[in-house]
């Protein structure tokens, strides 16, 4: 398992050296490179029948050693690389600060501040991108960080799950109830990503077995159902917070974050029964289709939760701790 993620560690880590180039890339590359080596050392001490456990110790501990500072270089590189683009960011404030404290009055005033608005929304989601980025590489005590760029690709639902975990898992569950919805959507999700997988594989071989299918397919709508209650239990957290929260701004952008979450909930249950239907009748084509209804739902929806988990967090600070029965303490 070790060695499988230590392959994938030095595909990503190439592909990170190739984008940045330069000296930082070379280094990166010959740090890459090392592992590499070390890796195929290690398999074959392990291979050899006359190797000693102290020879196998001794290989696993450099192959661990090399990792360690093939991360490091790694996350040195886009820390730095946040702390640039947050610095790039430092001008916009400023300017947009400028702009709502100008003495220009009507329709002059307005233009001068949309314009740094604009500026600084393009600054703001380059700083946004290059954290994701950093938080997922640097995310060591999960599992499954050496996958994340894979998942994107080859399974979205997947991914925007591990997305939805990696925000909940910021978190304590305790007295909270909002976090404790979320990651179990994330779980139902990636239930359901696992189901439709097997799907597509019967559809690709060929196989038209009935063997618990009506069983398989309730379990999905049933699945479907659990993930519509458990984002009304998050829209009715949210609405207390909103009652709640003092700041009218914060609650607008809640209540634009928990807009799209009853819409596309309801349309999963369609696509569950569009998908249910087309399974019954053994059509591949509007199977295939809905799956990708499926997969555009999944990650809007979870998007959705995300962006409603933070909205509340942020309204959760300015609401009175007499007041406020919904706490969101950090790790």
């Amino acid at each position: 398992s070790s060695g499988i993620n230590a392959e994938y560690g030095v595909d990503m880590a190439n592909e990170l050296a190739k984008n940045i180039g330069g000296e930082v890339g070379a280094g990166i590359k010959a740090q890459s490179d090392k592992v590499k080596s070390l890796l195929e050392n290690l398999q074959r001490v392990l291979d050899d029948p006359k190797s000693s456990p102290e020879q196998k110790k001794a290989a696993q501990e450099a192959l661990k050693e090399a990792i360690d500072d093939l991360r490091k270089a790694c996350n040195d590189h886009l820390a730095a690389k946040v702390v640039d683009t947050f610095v790039d960011i430092t001008g916009p404030i400023m300017e947009l600060r400028a702009a709502a404290l100008s003495p220009l009055t009507g329709a002059a005033k307005s233009e001068n501040f949309n314009s740094k608005a604009a500026d600084f929304s393009i600054h703001a989601e380059q700083l946004c991108r290059v954290a994701e980025v950093a938080t997922d590489v640097g995310c060591d005590q999960d599992p499954h960080r050496h996958d994340n760029i894979k998942l994107s690709i080859e399974a979205p639902i997947e991914h925007a799950a591990f997305k939805l975990r990696q925000e909940t898992a910021k978190y304590h569950e305790e007295d909270n109830g909002m976090i404790t919805a979320a990651r179990k959507i994330a779980q139902k999700f990636q239930q359901m990503a696992k189901y439709t997988k097997g799907r597509r594989e019967i559809l690709e071989l060929g196989s038209t077995e009935e063997k618990s299918e009506f069983s398989s397919m309730t379990d999905m709508i049933s699945t479907c159902k659990e993930i519509i209650a458990l984002t009304k239990q998050i829209q009715k957290h949210a609405d207390l917070i909103s009652k709640n929260c003092p700041d009218k701004r914060l609650v607008l952008s809640l209540a634009n974050s928990m807009e799209p979450m009853g819409m596309l909930s309801q349309q999963l249950n369609i696509i569950a029964s569009v998908k249910a239907a087309a399974c019954g009748k053994y059509d591949e084509s509007a199977e295939v289709e809905a799956d990708e209804m499926l997969t555009i739902n999944a990650q809007n929806l979870m998007k959705s939760v995300r962006d409603t988990v933070r909205a509340s967090e942020s309204c959760s600070v300015k609401i009175d701790s007499a007041s406020n029965k919904l706490k969101f303490k950090r790790k």
